[in-house]
């Protein structure tokens, strides 16, 4: 388990050497844990982009998944009646 306290806004990548990679930006006072054996750090994004390319990774600015901790947009919801309500006895 590696993990980051950071001092200062920080880029981050996670790996395992082979074909596991993950990667972030953390800001200061934030943590991040990984279960990953490597944990790098950069302190600009130019290194941190440099280095995924490096490890044969590339670096997407608009994550083709959700990110897990942070919820979609609410789609709303409209809800319409069926019949009658009836409360009470009959």
């Amino acid at each position: 388990m590696k993990d980051l306290k950071a001092k200062e806004k920080t880029w981050w990548i996670a790996h395992n050497n082979k074909d596991i990679f993950h990667y972030g930006i953390v800001e200061r006072g934030n943590e991040v844990t990984t279960g990953q054996p490597e944990l790098e750090t950069f302190t600009d994004e130019t290194s941190w982009r440099a280095r995924a390319t490096a490890l044969g990774f590339e670096i997407k600015d608009q994550p083709d998944k959700p990110v897990p901790g942070v919820l979609p947009k609410p789609t709303p919801v409209v809800i319409k009646p069926v019949g009658p309500v009836i409360i009470g006895k009959h």
